[in-house]
């Protein structure tokens, strides 16, 4: 992947400076460039935060190498942080979905915003 060997290159590091950042081997860090082993998530994860582009620019998905604010501030978490973070957000979706089935009970179906307007027309 010619891209790691251009983000490398553009930071002034040796392949065994990114192996050292990545604790991996400079060995590897020459495969990875030529595509010869795959990244693992965590390697893609340590290396966009390095470089200071997204996963997707790393893998080629797009031609915009910079993060996005929320992609920048998750790169920055460790997993167990971004599973706590996985778990709340499921949490957050489980109360929105009670919150619409207890509004929906409450002034029952018909009387939902949808309706009122389908029978409007």
């Amino acid at each position: 992947m010619n891209r790691i060997r251009d983000l490398r290159l553009k930071k002034h590091l040796t392949q065994e400076e990114l192996g050292q950042l990545l604790n991996v081997q400079k060995s590897a860090i020459s495969k990875y460039e030529t595509g010869k082993i795959p990244l693992t998530d965590e390697t893609i994860r340590q290396m966009a935060k390095i470089f200071g582009v997204s996963a997707d620019y790393l893998l080629g998905l797009e031609s915009v190498p910079e993060h996005s604010y929320w992609e920048t501030r998750l790169a920055a978490l460790k997993d167990e942080s971004l599973r706590d973070l996985e778990k709340y957000i499921e949490l957050l979706e489980l109360r929105d979905q009670q919150s619409r089935a207890s509004s929906d009970k409450k002034f029952g179906a018909s009387n939902t915003f949808a309706s009122r307007k389908k029978s409007a027309l």
